[in-house]
């Protein structure tokens, strides 16, 4: 053996010597793996008569093919390993396996898969509140046991770009023992839907207590949209005075870091729509009177990433007494959102709240009420999904005339004379009026305003009020002008 080859085997000796003695193992170069996205998991619900992505990582360059229900679809993985394959429309139904194979013979498989309704459900603490922590939520509990409810929950997860993988999963059966954690407003959504379809329904859970809108939204819509400069100027600052956005103050009320952390990573995982319980922490000065732009502007984001216009249902604030004037302007900006925005629900949810609790435990009308509103806009339902929501108010003969839509078989007034009504002058100094039900419109007088120039309803952050629809859902807060 010659000196250099003696040098280089005693060198590789000493290596290997060190390596042992760190207890580092000695192995060669792993080959990259075939690896499914974490959304992808045994027990999964898929979204049926849709086209379905399935992705993942491979080996660079090899193909890879997903077979599930009868359906197969191909994909060659790019230089870094990632691949996508589309399965075609499948019925619902199942269970499934879900096969996954690379043309180097590796194989993943995910077993127990349905295809069925999937929503993603999302917003802050009150779409996080547990299902054990609500009115009937023992009852609930006890019934749970339903193979054709599941529900992947995303972990927390705030970020300063957007990630791949989703934290959390792995996708779980509905059950007394699972329930108890589920989101008790998207369980009953999930019940209620799938008691009606009679097919598979799959929630994926992806809230954080206390966030803002504007933290669920990501960063390119802050520098394209005008209507965003305040929080645009807010990253900026963020971002020039910390090396982290996570890290410079609450994430919760920071923008972008849970759509990196707990949105960007679902995309684009087929849903049939999304459903939203958020605006507590956006009722503050400064926040309440621009909500109805954060929130448009995050549906229509998601809308864009997704590739489709699905429906977006939201739920309107209840009562809650501490926030004043920005609590009920920020339940106004939700009304508005619904006007502004196409395939969306307002789910107005006066008397369900609690004056002296931000977290009210009457979740189960939440949740059904979102799901009937679910049914006429995804589903094409002929039902009353909604209280009164005002159209336009006139004068007519020295009295103010206040319309509505969504007044189902009639206006009502639950318990009495109807109230909650005022009529304003200027703008801004505001009498209480005399109100009664006409058909479907209300009419209005007040000492000493006879030439209106707005009427507002439910204006307080626990309104005295009364108006409903014959279907007995309430009318929504408001605050509009009149016309001359």
């Amino acid at each position: 053996m010659n000196h250099r080859v003696r040098k280089r085997c005693i060198v590789a000796g000493l290596v290997c010597a060190l390596l042992l003695a760190l207890n580092v193992p000695v192995q060669a170069a792993e080959k990259p793996q075939l690896k499914l996205h974490s959304l992808f998991t045994d027990h999964a619900v898929l979204q049926a008569g849709m086209k379905v992505p399935v992705w993942g990582h491979a080996p660079p360059g090899s193909e890879v093919t997903v077979s599930a229900a009868g359906v197969k679809a191909s994909d060659t993985a790019d230089a870094e390993g990632r691949w996508k394959a589309t399965l075609p429309a499948v019925n619902a139904g199942g269970p499934h396996t879900l096969v996954v194979r690379t043309d180097t013979g590796q194989e993943a498989k995910c077993a127990d898969v349905m295809f069925g309704e999937v929503w993603l459900a999302s917003g802050q603490s009150n779409m996080v509140w547990l299902l054990r922590n609500t009115d009937n939520g023992e009852e609930a509990i006890a019934a749970a046991d339903n193979r054709m409810i599941r529900f992947f929950q995303v972990q927390r997860k705030p970020t300063d770009r957007p990630v791949e993988q989703a934290p959390g999963g792995p996708w779980t059966v509905s059950s007394p023992d699972t329930a108890p954690v589920f989101s008790a407003t998207a369980y009953y959504f999930a019940d209620y839907l799938q008691d009606k379809l009679d097919v598979p329904v799959g929630i994926i859970q992806s809230a954080e207590g206390g966030s803002r809108a504007q933290a669920w939204i990501r960063r390119e819509e802050f520098q394209e949209n005008p209507d965003l400069a305040a929080d645009l100027q807010e990253l900026k600052e963020l971002s020039r005075k910390h090396d982290s956005l996570v890290k410079a103050q609450n994430p919760r009320k920071t923008p972008t870091v849970y759509y990196n952390g707990m949105i960007a990573p679902l995309l684009p995982y087929a849903i049939r729509g999304a459903i939203w319980y958020q605006g507590e922490a956006n009722s503050k000065p400064g926040d309440s009177d621009r909500y109805e732009e954060a929130l448009s502007t995050l549906i229509r984001q998601w809308r864009s990433q997704w590739g489709y216009d699905f429906p977006f249902l939201f739920v309107q604030l209840p009562e809650f007494r501490g926030r004043g004037e920005d609590w009920v302007q920020v339940q106004n900006e939700q009304r508005l959102t619904y006007e502004t925005v196409e395939n969306t629900a307002v789910i107005v949810t006066l008397g369900l709240g609690n004056p002296k609790d931000i977290h009210p435990r009457k979740k189960k009308p939440v949740g059904q009420r979102l799901a009937r509103a679910a049914l006429a806009k995804a589903y094409g339902r002929d039902l009353t999904w909604s209280g009164p929501l005002v159209k336009k108010a006139m004068q007519r003969d020295g009295k103010t005339v206040v319309s509505f839509n969504h007044v189902d078989q009639g206006l009502m007034a639950k318990g009495g004379q109807l109230k909650g009504f005022e009529l304003s002058q200027d703008g801004e100094n505001w009498v209480s009026a005399e109100a009664r039900i006409e058909g479907k419109k209300v009419i209005l007088e007040a000492a000493g305003v006879p030439s209106p120039v707005a009427v507002r309803y439910a204006w307080s952050d626990v309104p005295d009020v009364n108006l409903c629809n014959k279907a007995g859902l309430p009318a929504s807060p408001f605050s509009i002008e009149v016309s001359q």
